[in-house]
């Protein structure tokens, strides 16, 4: 997939969700299991 269609699906998926920016998208992803903290 080029860079320009992958930017305009995560734009459409963020929207699709509700959600405002990448920190929404990260706190959401946290929150309902889709990723873990690396643990570092």
């Amino acid at each position: 997939m080029n860079p320009r269609a992958f930017r305009i699906r995560r734009i459409a998926s963020r929207v699709k969700l509700g959600l405002r920016d990448r920190t929404q998208a990260a706190v959401f992803a946290y929150e309902t299991g889709l990723v873990r903290p690396s643990g570092r």
